[in-house]
């Protein structure tokens, strides 16, 4: 999965693996969370929407099954945020 950096004070960069329809949501912390089942829909409004951290809880967080790897480092791919 890659990451794309996004302009964000919560969210460091989303990603999107449409095969399996998981979400990457790599945090300003550096902790990453995996979200299963997640519609391209919902990453694609993610991605625009004008509050990461804010769409996040409303429409991501407790809303679907999730992982969190441990010791997991994400390379972000080189583009320029996404606002």
């Amino acid at each position: 999965m890659q990451f794309k950096p996004v302009i964000s004070t919560a969210v460091e960069a989303l990603g999107y693996d449409s095969m399996c329809n998981v979400l990457g949501v790599l945090f300003k912390n550096k902790s990453v969370y995996f979200y299963t089942g997640v519609p391209f829909s919902v990453y694609a409004d993610f991605v625009t929407a004008e509050s990461k951290g804010g769409f996040h809880t409303a429409s991501v967080r407790n809303k679907y099954v999730f992982f969190k790897p441990d010791n997991l480092e994400v390379t972000l791919i080189a583009e320029p945020p996404v606002v």
